[in-house]
Parts: structure tokens; C-alpha cells; sequence
């Protein structure tokens, strides 16, 4: 009976674990719908479609070509940001959604107490980090139940979906042609000179870039660290050498595998793009 017990926990971990994991590529989309870069590429198929756009029979036109042709069977604009709403609780701007509503002040909450624990212990008094730690524990559990909770059944596929929308477009902007045309050196310049040339709206793409890559090294921690997350489980939910490093906005990548450093760094970079000092 206490075998068949620890499996059946184990494979409830294994699904918490695999619902917040699967919300990584959804918290990555939002941020790009923030940049406007599902637009921005958008805009370039139009253009490349009515002959505005230089590009000649080359890796970039097949990719603009594929993502044309594909388009009625991408998740549109209007459904992308309900499923944001949905799962993170990020407004969609349509009536009749289901927000969730718990997760920012969870959020904030989680990302708080990380910072208590890494700020005022220095690790002479064991009560003090105890104490902080178990802290640590409860807020990251009670985050990690609720994207469980908004991870699970059509939101791991919608977030599939979404993975495969983001490499098309990074792959598409990222293009030399396209970035020549743009005389940019990289995919962010393209999108910024898009935005506010062609389409004439404001963009924050260090904001939300870091934002990008800060939020979903969390999540894919929480992901990481589901065991760990019970009360009962040995030893502690963060290292307790772990330290606070300088932030750097709007640059690196996402970490597939996070360490107790890399959630703290993404936590400090996260809070300082929001007016929340670290």
C-alpha cells in the first residue's frame, strides 16, 4: 500500500511538473503579443505579398510564403490573448473570459519572498533561514498549484501550438534577407523598426524581452522544482548560498534547466523592468 502511495505521488508530481512546464512557450507568446512581433510579421507577409517587400526565392520568401499559407490554421490574435487571460490573467480586452485571477498577487507574492530570504539572511542564524525558507516553499507552492491548475487539458496543447508560432517567427525575423532589407543586425531591430515606422505604434521590446525571458526561467524553475515543493520533502527549497546578481535587461535566453541562481537573477530582472525594486 505505501509503494502503490509513492507512486501515485510520483506520477501527480510528474503532471504538475508537466502542466506549469507546458504554460513556459504561453508566458513567452505573451510577451511577444506585447512586442506586437506576431504583427510585425504579419505586416511583412502583407508586404512580401503585395510586392512591397525585396526579397527574392530564397530561405526568407518560402518562410513568408509557409506562414501565409498556414495562417487559417493559426490560433488568432483574438483567441491567443483569451488563452493569456485564461492562464495568467492578463487582460484580453474581449467580454465573456475567465480570467485568473490569483495569479499576479501569487506571483508578486512568490517573487517577494525569494527576495526575503536571499536579503536578510546571512546565514549565521539557522531559525532566521528556517524560517524564510518554508516562506519560499509556500509561496512557490501556492503559484505552482495554480498554473497547474490553469496548465492542465487544452492549455498544454494551445501552448504546443504557441511553441511552434514563435519559432516560426524568430526564425522569419531572424532571417538574414529579411534583416538586411531592414539593415538590422538582429530580429529586434527588425521589430522595432516595424512597429514604429510601418505600423506607428510605441514598443518597449527591452521591457518586455526581459520580461520574456526572466518570466519563463521561472516558471520552468517552479517546473523543476514541483517535488520539492511539499512540506515533507528533505532538505531545502533554495540553496542557501544563493545571491543576488546585477541585472541585465533584455538580453540572454530563457533557461531550459534553472538553477537556484538563475531564479534568483530572473527574479531581480523581472521586478526591475516592473518598477518593483529588487
Amino acid at each position: 500500500m505505501k509503494g502503490h502511495r509513492s507512486e501515485q505521488a510520483a506520477s501527480e508530481l510528474k503532471i504538475v511538473a508537466g502542466n506549469i512546464q507546458a504554460l513556459q512557450p504561453a508566458y513567452l507568446a505573451a510577451m511577444f503579443e506585447e512586442m506586437k512581433i506576431f504583427r510585425v510579421v504579419d505586416t511583412l507577409v502583407d508586404r512580401f505579398q503585395n510586392g512591397l517587400l525585396p526579397i527574392g526565392v530564397g530561405n526568407a520568401g518560402k518562410r513568408l510564403f509557409k506562414y501565409w499559407k498556414d495562417t487559417p490554421m493559426r490560433i488568432s490574435e483574438a483567441d491567443r490573448r483569451k488563452f493569456y487571460e485564461r492562464v495568467f490573467g492578463f487582460p484580453s480586452g474581449s467580454e465573456g473570459g475567465q480570467p485568473n485571477l490569483n495569479f499576479n498577487s501569487l506571483w508578486i507574492s512568490f517573487l517577494s519572498s525569494v527576495a526575503s530570504f536571499v536579503d536578510s539572511n546571512n546565514f549565521s542564524g539557522v531559525g532566521q533561514a528556517g524560517g524564510n525558507l518554508e516562506q519560499v516553499r509556500k509561496a512557490a507552492r501556492d503559484l505552482a498549484k495554480n498554473l497547474s491548475l490553469h496548465g492542465f487539458g487544452i492549455a498544454h496543447f494551445m501552448a504546443t501550438e504557441l511553441q511552434k508560432v514563435i519559432n516560426e517567427v524568430i526564425w522569419i525575423l531572424s532571417d538574414p534577407e529579411i534583416r538586411s532589407v531592414y539593415g538590422a543586425q538582429n530580429m529586434w531591430q527588425v521589430v522595432d523598426q516595424v512597429v514604429t515606422l510601418e505600423l506607428g505604434l510605441a514598443t518597449n521590446t527591452v521591457r518586455y524581452r526581459t520580461m520574456a525571458t526572466s518570466g519563463t526561467t521561472i516558471i520552468g524553475w517552479l517546473a523543476k522544482s514541483a517535488r520539492k515543493l511539499n512540506g515533507n520533502s528533505p532538505g531545502p527549497i533554495l540553496n542557501q548560498h544563493t545571491r543576488h546578481q546585477s541585472p541585465r535587461l533584455g538580453r540572454g535566453k530563457p533557461k531550459a534547466n534553472p538553477t537556484d541562481s538563475d531564479l534568483v537573477n530572473a527574479r531581480n530582472q523581472w521586478l526591475s523592468v516592473n518598477v518593483i525594486p529588487p
